[in-house]
């Protein structure tokens, strides 16, 4: 829900040390509830993705998220 549904996520990657989600409507986001979840915190960008600061976790994070969304 803290991604606004999987009908909202376009991609998932991992970028040094971050998660990058890639959002169909960023609006949808709940930046609180993401900013809860990620390690050393969350930004979404005007360019409709969220960041979420997860260090050496984001490999194991993106996967996950991968296998829950794809």
């Amino acid at each position: 829900a803290a991604l606004g549904g999987a009908g909202n996520v376009r991609v998932i990657e991992v970028r040094a040390g971050r998660l990058r989600v890639g959002l169909v409507d960023a609006g949808r986001a709940n930046l609180a509830e993401l900013t809860r979840l990620a390690t050393r915190g969350a930004v979404l960008t005007a360019a409709g993705a969220v960041h979420m600061l997860q260090g050496d976790a984001a490999d194991t994070q993106c996967e996950a998220l991968r296998v829950r969304f794809d």
